[in-house]
């Protein structure tokens, strides 16, 4: 059994969600390595690194699909054309906010694709995606679920640990 996800990739233009992101993988401690991309060119060249051992392959990447300069569909054409052994080791989820269902359907037909979903992800929505997708992810006991449903109404609670979060 695999303790954590060797990496994880944020690709998104907002600040907040990646930190709100972080955060959430941080508490539940699931990756060794959480790498940002604000926009589809960055994480194209962070995968470029990887090819050439410079940093972690991700085993997941959390993508969003408006961005500036190359938006997650343009991502997704790039990523499309990289070997299969390449692709078989990512679990890719489309995130966004748009409410279009022409963009979910989209999504769902591009080969690679797993999951879509709205941001800001949930505790509950990372739980089950990582027992979806990676079920020989081994959760400690110790892992820590941020409430996010506190955090977004702006006030501050605390973990299981008993460390005080949002605010």
């Amino acid at each position: 059994m695999k303790p954590k996800l060797s990496c994880i990739l944020l690709v998104d233009d907002d600040k907040n969600c990646h930190f709100f992101h972080r955060r959430i993988i941080m508490l539940t401690d699931c990756a060794e390595y959480i790498q940002e991309a604000f926009n589809g060119a960055e994480a194209l060249d962070y995968l470029k690194n990887c090819r050439d051992g410079r940093q972690p392959w991700p085993e997941l990447i959390l993508l969003d699909v408006n961005m500036p300069k190359m938006n997650g569909w343009e991502f997704l054409d790039v990523f499309q054309t990289f070997s299969d052994a390449e692709k078989s080791q990512t679990i890719l989820i489309v995130l966004t906010s748009s409410l279009n269902p022409d963009d979910l359907e989209r999504a769902l037909q591009i080969p690679g694709v797993k999951g879509y979903e709205n941001k800001i992800f949930t505790k509950g929505n990372f739980r089950k995606l990582l027992d979806l997708h990676f079920p020989h992810y081994h959760k400690s006991e110790q892992a820590c679920f941020l409430d996010t449903t506190e955090f977004r109404n702006g006030r501050s609670t605390k973990d299981s640990a008993g460390s005080t979060v949002g605010g």
